[in-house]
């Protein structure tokens, strides 16, 4: 039996795989969800999220090795970078825009972050190793972090009109707080 859209010239049967029972094609997200929840094959997160265990099975692809082993240049290449486009970026704009130097700290911060989206849209269609892929892609991504982290921690510091150590403390405690409280 079939439930749901699907080519009938096109099902599994046509492939060869038969003797499934009742097969379902294409299901809209709601009623995917339902078929999960009433088949006690996960639970609903915040925000109504499905969230469902795969046990050993993680799905991982056979990618994630370059990952793994290239991690540290990319944690490397992304720290060095970001904080050489935050100096150069903060004295320039401090010198020849004449901005404060936290005015022109968040400005380097998030104009430093090079955007993931771009870096994953070339590192997928140009002709490079896999390692240096993975080495790229991280590397953007925790530069994204990076980004975000300072230019939201900068944020709090040009409303309060100064930045000291308490400001710091404040700003990362609530991000830590939503973070673990959105994470679960």
């Amino acid at each position: 039996m079939v439930d749901g859209l699907v080519n009938p010239n096109f099902t599994l049967s046509h492939q060869g795989i038969i003797g499934l029972g009742k097969v379902y094609y294409n299901l809209i997200e709601p009623t995917i969800v339902e078929h999960a929840l009433a088949r006690k094959e996960g639970q609903l997160g915040i925000g109504g999220a499905l969230l469902v265990s795969t046990g050993k099975f993680t799905g991982r692809s056979p990618k994630d090795k370059h990952i793994v082993k290239t991690a540290h240049y990319s944690f490397t290449l992304a720290i060095i970078g970001f904080i050489l486009s935050v100096i150069i970026i903060s004295f320039a704009t401090h010198y020849v825009l004449e901005w404060t130097w936290l005015e022109s700290i968040l400005l380097a911060s998030i104009v430093g972050g090079s955007s993931s989206a771009i870096v994953f849209g070339l590192v997928r269609n140009i002709r490079i190793s896999e390692e240096t892929k993975s080495i790229l892609s991280f590397e953007s991504a925790v530069t994204d972090i990076l980004a975000t982290i300072i230019a939201f921690i900068l944020f709090e510091a040009v409303l309060a009109g100064h930045f000291d150590l308490q400001t710091l403390q404040e700003t990362i405690g609530r991000a830590v707080v939503v973070g673990l409280v959105l994470g679960f």
